[in-house]
């Protein structure tokens, strides 16, 4: 992703988010439909707000792209990472 953002590679994000649509549907993120997830709701968040804080460093001006954004992503992300030691 880095390097998306580094060419600023619109594209790439288009395909990303699309992936993370497509796993969060299948294991039911949004929905809350999977209850093993419960105890990583950090995770989730997580992967469901990588794309969004990656294409928010392309279009910051962007409605959604606030600091609180990327500040959410990084403490689920610590959060995350934190809970699978």
């Amino acid at each position: 992703m880095n390097a998306a953002v580094a060419a600023r590679d619109r594209s790439y994000f288009e395909g990303a988010m699309a992936r993370t649509v497509d796993l969060a549907e299948r294991w039911g993120f949004k929905s809350r439909a999977n209850p093993a997830l419960a105890p990583y709701e950090a995770c989730t968040l997580a992967v469901s707000d990588l794309v969004a804080v990656g294409l928010c460093q392309l279009t910051p001006q962007a409605d959604g792209c606030t600091p609180m954004l990327a500040s959410g992503f990084e403490r689920n992300r610590q959060a995350c990472r934190d809970a699978a030691r």
